[in-house]
């Protein structure tokens, strides 16, 4: 299950996290300035999904009284949420801020607050134990138990929750994560966009068992449309058995960048799903080669043998590692777009030639 269904219908996203009308309405700084940021956290997570800034809505009936006095105090919320991509417990970390127009209007909301952290940021408050001018809690979670913190600081009611720790580990990186918090909360900043990158953050993981070949964070080759780096995951030989996956996208274009041990290569290869596009007796290879490795350049097709192939990949071939690129990972998803420049010979040629060791 999903925070974002708790709140798609509760706070309106802004793109990202951003926060366009709060500036407009209220001026800096703004509440997403005042928010955990991806340096505030251990090594090892990435933003999660589910996250962003805007107007509180309602439940929609689900806790009626809420609802009521939501209508009434019409306060503006920040939920933050960053995941694990590698490293131990906790798997999850969440931070909600709610601003409300008045002081008194904030003491009310934290006479509510079990109800509004549950409704708007699935921190379901099972037991709390004061502390000083803070409340410590625990929570069953949404999908391990975990430990928070909450507190009201005048017009804001602010809660940071770790799932998957439990016990004095859990309330010690609460409380370390609370802090953090309150000092954002004290001296708010606006994030830098280049500090809040966490695109290769996957790749970063220590477990990862092979070299790492990529195309950079940009890849503009000539006579192509560039590409950027929208994700890198160490799967750890998970689904089909890459050990990692790399994403590029552009504006037409997308490439897949996936690595692999080469004896679960080789295994690979002789599956069902291993020779789609291919190992077609139609396909088109060719053969280039690369600084210290070969590859590997087919033109294959999903269906049939007329026509153009639709479906341009590569193998390529370095002592310790294979890299796949654009590779097919299902029964069914052969086939690529025709207006895609890198689904071509061309634009084969061109990935290939620009895998360089990620340092």
């Amino acid at each position: 299950m999903s925070r974002l269904l708790l709140l798609a219908t509760a706070v309106l996203v802004a793109g990202c996290g951003s926060e366009s009308t709060e500036t407009a309405s209220r001026g800096p700084p703004t509440l997403q300035a005042a928010m955990l940021r991806l340096s505030d956290v251990p090594a090892g997570f990435r933003y999660g999904d589910d996250r962003g800034c805007g107007e509180v809505g309602t439940t929609e009936g689900s806790v009626p009284e809420l609802d009521d006095f939501l209508i009434e105090t019409r306060p503006r919320a920040c939920i933050g949420e960053f995941s694990r991509a590698y490293g131990g417990e906790p798997g999850q970390v969440l931070t909600a801020l709610f601003r409300f127009e008045s002081e008194a209007d904030a003491e009310r909301a934290w006479e509510r607050r079990q109800q509004l952290f549950g409704s708007f940021g699935a921190i379901f408050i099972t037991s709390e134990r004061p502390r000083g001018e803070f409340v410590e809690f625990d929570s069953r979670g949404l999908n391990d138990p975990g430990v928070g913190e909450t507190w009201r600081d005048g017009r804001l009611v602010v809660a940071v929750y770790e799932e998957g720790l439990t016990g004095d580990a859990g309330r010690s990186f609460a409380r370390d994560l609370a802090e953090k918090q309150r000092r954002r909360i004290t001296a708010p900043s606006e994030p830098v966009a280049e500090q809040e990158d966490d695109r290769e953050v996957g790749l970063d993981d220590p477990a990862i068992a092979v070299p790492v070949y990529w195309l950079g964070r940009e890849f503009t080759p000539d006579g192509l449309e560039p590409l950027e780096l929208y994700r890198g995951d160490n799967l750890g030989g998970s689904g089909p058995g890459n050990a990692v996956k790399i994403d590029y996208q552009g504006e037409r274009a997308s490439v897949t960048v996936d690595l692999w041990k080469p004896a679960d290569w080789k295994t690979f290869k002789t599956t069902k799903l291993g020779k789609m596009i291919w190992s077609v007796p139609c396909a088109r290879r060719s053969e280039l080669q690369v600084e210290g490795g070969r590859a590997e350049v087919y033109g294959g097709y999903s269906k049939g043998c007329e026509g153009e192939p639709d479906h341009w990949l590569a193998h390529v071939y370095y002592p310790e590692v294979v890299v796949a690129v654009s590779m097919s990972y299902c029964y069914m998803c052969g086939g690529r777009s025709p207006t895609d420049p890198y689904n071509s010979r061309e634009g084969m040629e061109a990935v290939v030639r620009g895998l360089t060791p990620r340092e």
